[in-house]
């Protein structure tokens, strides 16, 4: 399992991360619009290999997708505070995004 370290108020943020073996980037950005976080998720040569995935409280981000390049999965979850959704300032705070092993995945 492993927690990101993500900067409250930050609306473009982008994190490098070694995921099952796999160099990753992880771009996670606020939509000012709609109100909601998404994430992008690149290979080392910065090709995308997903993009847009709305950040879901205590769902499977990207398990549906049967994603050849990672066999894990990520969850946005609440660690703190009582709000429902995710806002431009929760995360960070309130709100923590974890990816989970492949193993560890199946069990939720």
């Amino acid at each position: 399992m492993i927690f990101f370290e993500l900067e409250q108020g930050q609306t473009d943020q982008t994190i490098h991360e070694v995921l099952d073996g796999v160099p990753v980037t992880l771009r996670i950005i606020w939509n000012e619009r709609f109100k909601y976080w998404s994430m992008n998720i690149y290979n080392r040569q910065q090709d995308l290999i997903i993009a847009g995935v709305k950040l879901v409280t205590n769902y499977k981000l990207i398990g549906r997708f049967n994603l050849s390049e990672l066999a894990g999965d990520f969850v946005w979850i609440r660690i703190s505070g009582d709000k429902t959704e995710a806002d431009v300032n929760s995360i960070g705070n309130d709100y923590q995004l974890v990816y989970l092993s492949e193993v560890e995945a199946n069990v939720i």
